[in-house]
């Protein structure tokens, strides 16, 4: 293994943490990129390995919560918690919590649903990865679409991103469509715009609340258990 200045270095290379120098890397490590894999996601401009050294510019990005099994406010906190002890990820902002009646499913509990405002240097895809697994860590087991779960989090913007790819498309797909988000995100962010539709959240939000039950509770909190 060799150091050489950036400026020598092929295109095949990743850049440390220290200024001015580069490491070589084989073009893949298959055990170690499988760990890497599991880690960070996918990315098409580069293998998993390669990944473990690059960090992108920080996003802003929008995280919308749900749960209606057990506890659904204690999952909403712990789920709070667990994201902002990530060491690339920080929770900026959340939004009041909302309980909102199911769509699609209509036979099962009501949800309480909230967003979270998020710092990260994670990329999209890394981030997805990142609220799998913290969905794993809570029991959620994929079994019917729209139906009861235990938490459910999912990326509703990336910045301004526009991201069609198969397994992450960013914005959320149903953003403009649900009140349960789109409450929320109003607290946060009420003038930003859908980067697709060019409309204020607000004005996405009241052509749709008269017809979705969404109900604003007092007194619940989760940035407190935030550090």
């Amino acid at each position: 293994m060799t150091y050489q200045p950036v400026e020598k270095v092929h295109p095949g290379c990743v850049r440390p943490l220290w200024p001015n120098y580069c490491v070589a890397l084989p073009p893949r490590i298959p055990r170690f990129d499988a760990v890497a894999r599991l880690v960070f996601g996918h990315n098409d401009s580069a293998s998993p390995a390669e990944r473990l050294f690059q960090r992108t510019a920080m996003a802003l990005a929008y995280i919308g919560m749900g749960a209606n099994l057990d506890d659904r406010a204690a999952a909403l906190r712990r789920a709070t918690a667990v994201l902002d002890t990530h060491d690339r990820l920080e929770v900026k902002a959340a939004s009041p919590v909302y309980e909102t009646a199911p769509i699609g499913v209509t036979e099962q509990p009501m949800f309480l649903n909230a967003v979270l405002a998020v710092e990260t240097d994670l990329d999209a895809r890394a981030l997805l990865e990142c609220l799998l697994a913290v969905e794993r860590r809570f029991g959620r087991i994929r079994e019917q679409r729209w139906g009861p779960r235990l938490l459910d989090l999912d990326i509703l913007l990336y910045g301004n991103a526009v991201i069609r790819r198969r397994g992450l498309q960013i914005p959320h797909p149903r953003l403009h469509e649900r009140a349960f988000v789109l409450v929320p995100l109003c607290e946060l962010a009420p003038r930003g715009r859908h980067p697709v539709f060019d409309k204020t959240f607000s004005e996405l939000a009241e052509s749709i609340v008269p017809t979705q039950e969404v109900r604003k509770l007092e007194g619940v909190s989760l940035l407190s258990v935030c550090t």
